[in-house]
């Protein structure tokens, strides 16, 4: 049986129904539970997908292409995160609070994801320890995640900022614009062109 820290971390390396099936807790009963309620919709390359003041329904699930979550600072456009296939994507207080969203989605490539309204999370969780505690799993690898983060932009120079982003997320290192990146990683174009050229010589 995989350990939970294994299982969380496949949820970034994989496909999410592929999560499922490998999970020891899920069964195919349950997975057809959760199936029964994902929307597949699509995004053309630009489009928001949630704007700022509108309340976001629940979770994404990035089947193919390629977003960012971002807000405005100042009037500067600070990237949030990075996702890709297999990604779940859930702006976290205008979700659970159902509270106008300052954080915004956009599809940064044509865009193919299943929409997972939360109140239908909630009703099919009522009903499932083992959908409970996928759930559960999700939800702690997304606190995770976020942690880590918060933790390299407090603790690390800039040049292992990059260094550690280009190991982590290969994806975006390719298919991000080097502004989007720059935001990310809280500096500068300029910054992250230097490092770039630091890093090549």
């Amino acid at each position: 049986m995989r350990s939970k820290i294994e299982l969380l971390q496949m949820r970034k390396q994989r496909n999410f129904e592929i999560f499922c099936m490998q999970s020891p807790d899920i069964g195919k009963r349950e997975l057809r539970k959760l199936c029964s309620i994902m929307q597949l919709k699509q995004a053309e390359k630009g489009e928001i997908i949630l704007d700022s003041g509108n309340i976001s329904k629940g979770f994404l699930l990035i089947k193919e292409g390629f977003v960012r979550q971002f807000y405005y600072k100042k009037g500067i456009d600070v990237t949030e995160h990075f996702s890709t296939r297999g990604d779940v994507v859930c702006c976290i207080e205008s979700t659970f609070l159902q509270k106008p969203t300052e954080l915004m989605v956009e599809a940064l490539e044509t865009t193919t994801y299943y929409l997972i309204e939360y109140k239908d999370v909630k009703r099919i969780c009522a009903d499932s320890i083992l959908l409970q505690q996928l759930y559960s799993h999700l939800m702690e690898l997304m606190l995770v995640l976020s942690q880590q983060k918060a933790n390299e932009m407090r603790f690390t120079s800039v040049r292992e900022r990059y260094e550690n982003f280009a190991r982590q997320y290969p994806e975006a290192i390719k298919r991000a614009s080097s502004r989007h990146i720059a935001s990310y990683l809280l500096m500068t174009p300029e910054t992250l062109s230097r490092i770039k050229s630091e890093i090549l010589r």
